[in-house]
């Protein structure tokens, strides 16, 4: 049972629900009354936790990652970057942060439920949700405040930050073009995050605009991880595929594909030129500078967590929807530098 069932059955709105649980003298009665004997039928348990939710006093933002906990022990940087932005934004706002995170063991219903019946959150930052996650639907269906990392499919009244992905992956992928390259793989991240989808699209635009026909072939889904863009690259080679270019569409996944066109002895950039997405830290590769598309990670996590702030203490309406920059950064891997 929550606020907003409490308060369809008593025919009345969430904040008015709140109040009574509140004891505000500016409820009449009559509205009380109703209210309590529908929480006394319901035996709705008026808990210390629930009480705080309702009054928004516990000043705690849950923070969701429906991947397995892996990948905050990966060779990866994203997570613990965009976490590190939303801690730094609560300890500015004297706010603290509880870090949920999805199990391969868990079914995304059970998950879904322990987040939305755990009550001691103010609201949610979703970090990397998966599309069509029915976590989602339930948060909009509880009126729980949120706000997402991606862009939701199919809802545009939901709150986020994030940057333009197909835009910037439109940049990226043209630079390369510029540079001479024409059969350009893509080295794509995990198929259910709508980044990936989104930088995708960006590559085929780009694409389209040089008349450069799109060919599956070039495109490979591979997990955020080192070894699977490794592996990826590996695969290409086997498969006798041509290639003269790779967009790998974030940091990890860059790294890996260096690394695996050198050890196949590939010169970068004369044989195959590389740009990416990100530039974090796990992009740094001792043989060779990689040119990237830059996004504000850090920035991105500090600006989600005050966004949700913002809402929850009712200095924002919503849905807020912030787009953060990106920056082409030309380095060794592109050959633009020539």
């Amino acid at each position: 049972m929550t606020l907003n069932k409490i308060a369809k059955l008593a025919g009345v709105s969430k904040s008015t629900v709140s109040r009574v649980m509140n004891n505000d003298p500016h409820v009449s009665s009559r509205t009380r009354a109703k209210v309590q004997a529908v929480i006394d039928a319901e035996q709705y348990q008026l808990n210390p936790a629930a009480r705080a939710l309702a009054s928004r006093q516990t000043r705690i933002l849950g923070v969701v990652i429906s991947n397995n906990i892996g990948v905050l022990f990966d060779t990866s940087f994203y997570f613990p970057t965009i976490l590190r932005g939303i801690s730094s934004a609560t300890h500015d706002r004297d706010y603290a942060m509880l870090l949920m995170i999805g199990d391969d063991n868990e079914d995304d219903i059970r998950f879904t439920r322990r987040i939305v019946n755990n009550q001691i959150m103010d609201g949610i930052v979703l970090v990397s949700p998966a599309i069509g996650h029915p976590l989602i639907e339930e948060l909009i269906t509880e009126d729980i405040p949120f706000v997402s990392a991606d862009r939701i499919p199919g809802h545009d009244d939901v709150n986020f930050v994030t940057v333009e992905n197909i835009e910037s992956s439109k940049v990226a992928v043209t630079h390369l073009i510029k540079q001479g390259r024409r059969r350009i793989a893509m080295i794509a991240g995990d198929s259910h995050i709508i980044d990936s989808l989104d930088r995708i699209e960006g590559y085929k635009l780009a694409l389209q605009d040089a008349n450069i026909p799109f060919d599956p072939d070039l495109v490979v889904n591979s997990r955020y991880s080192y070894q699977a863009s490794y592996d990826a690259i590996q695969k290409l080679l086997h498969d006798n595929v041509d290639f003269d270019g790779v967009y790998a569409s974030q940091s990890t996944i860059a790294t890996g594909a260096v690394n695996s066109l050198f050890d196949a002895g590939i010169n970068i950039p004369d044989e195959v030129a590389l740009i990416s997405f990100d530039d974090l830290a796990d992009a740094i590769n001792p043989q060779i500078a990689i040119s990237t598309m830059r996004q504000p990670v850090f920035e991105k996590g500090y600006q989600l967590a005050t966004t949700l702030i913002d809402i929850v203490e009712g200095k924002n309406t919503p849905p807020i929807q912030h787009f953060l920059p990106t920056e082409l950064v030309i380095r060794a891997t592109c050959g633009g530098m020539k």
